[in-house]
């Protein structure tokens, strides 16, 4: 999840508004939150290095959840007689 906000006051708001407000819907979502006030933009892009690298650990996690997984063990089958 990421938001962006005037300031860092509101820095909050993705943990305690918005990530309730997902898990009430049932969404599935990634550990790390992003967000970034409008000193940590210029031009319109995100500069601010500790910005970038949440939201690039916010992207690996999603990538991640979005791998399919293998299985860590053989399914157990039941002998025959």
């Amino acid at each position: 999840m990421g938001a962006t906000g005037g300031g860092q006051r509101h820095a909050l708001v993705v943990e305690h508004q918005l990530r309730p407000l997902f898990g009430f819907y049932s969404a599935l979502t990634v550990p790390s939150a992003v967000y970034g006030s409008d000193s940590d933009f210029a031009d319109g892009k995100l500069v601010d290095s500790l910005v970038l690298a949440r939201a690039g650990q916010a992207v690996d996690q999603f990538v991640a959840l979005l791998s399919p997984r293998q299985p860590k063990s053989q399914p157990v089958r039941a002998a025959s007689a």
